[in-house]
């Protein structure tokens, strides 16, 4: 498994979703048995997954309407236990936090927090939260194209965010940004863009420090116009919406195993396919075998 790398991108497939019109962003509970999706209807959806991470299996369960006038929900986050969920307001750029019971949206009441980017932002339209809930990133998809870093003086709490003076400008890559996620670490960030309808892969110099990224790779996607990406917790799956098709696009990122696989062994690099290892006395060839990835077994051809 190639986790967290784009270049090993491979789609699975693709789920309508009919219960909300011009999806802008998709949100998964951590074990992947639930997953939340917000459009331009302005109402959060849940589904459960009868198959974790298989959005196949998804079954709708209920249904949350945005309380606070918002008109162009363009991003959506949940903590880590799913008891806050932020919704970020494209038309006014206001970041809306309601709390609610654990995972469940049509308990959520807002909670008179709130954060205003308008004094960075002129179109925000995506946003990430770090897992202690003291970092937020924004990104404008504005033809300024800037990504925006703001710290939190109470964990999760929206109203205490502060501007860091710190951003990324994206426009060397991509015209319009509308989605991100930063790798756990703190040293890669993500972003997707409809100008070109790819997602691209930044390194961070300095952890958690937007202004020190720097490119290192891009991939096309296979939807267009397409929002709110969202990583698998180990890296090794990304979702993302389609907005004019109302759609939700799996892909997986592993890589081939074949008969170029090299291992090292003694300091030298060799082929798996010429390699042999002991059990229960008897020699076998590794060609043949099968290795557990992502869940599901692989075979070493």
């Amino acid at each position: 498994m190639t986790a967290w790398d784009i270049s090993t991108l491979s789609f699975v497939q693709t789920r309508a979703i009919t219960e909300e019109s011009l999806p802008q962003k998709v949100f998964f509970k951590p074990d992947g048995s639930k997953m939340f999706v917000v459009g331009r209807d302005d109402e959060v959806n849940e589904y459960t997954l009868g198959t974790n991470w298989d959005i196949s299996s998804e079954t709708h369960v209920d249904a949350f309407s945005l309380t606070q006038g918002e008109t162009a929900a363009g991003g959506m986050y949940f903590n880590t236990d799913g008891t806050l969920m932020y919704i970020l307001d494209t038309a006014t750029h206001i970041i809306w936090e309601y709390a609610l019971d654990s995972w469940d949206v049509s308990t959520a009441v807002y909670n008179n927090h709130t954060f205003n980017t308008t004094t960075q932002t002129n179109q925000a339209r995506g946003l990430w939260i770090r897992a202690d809930g003291n970092k937020l990133y924004v990104v404008d998809s504005d033809a300024t194209g800037k990504v925006y870093q703001y710290s939190l003086g109470t964990s999760w709490d929206i109203s205490s965010a502060s501007y860091d003076n710190k951003s990324f400008d994206y426009t060397g890559e991509e015209s319009t940004a509308n989605g991100i996620w930063l790798h756990p670490d703190g040293y890669q960030m993500f972003l997707i863009g409809h100008g070109n309808d790819k997602i691209y892969d930044y390194a961070l110099g300095t952890q958690w420090d937007v202004s020190t990224a720097g490119i290192t790779q891009d991939a096309a996607l296979a939807a267009g116009v397409p929002r709110g990406p969202f990583f698998k917790p180990d890296g090794t799956k990304l979702y993302i919406t389609q907005e004019n098709t109302d759609l939700i696009y799996e892909y997986d990122m592993e890589a081939a195993v074949g008969t170029n696989t090299q291992i090292n062994i003694g300091d030298a690099w060799k082929e798996i396919s010429g390699i042999q290892i002991n059990i229960g006395d008897a020699w076998k060839a590794v060609a043949g075998m099968q290795v557990n990835i992502g869940d599901s077994w692989k075979e070493v051809s």
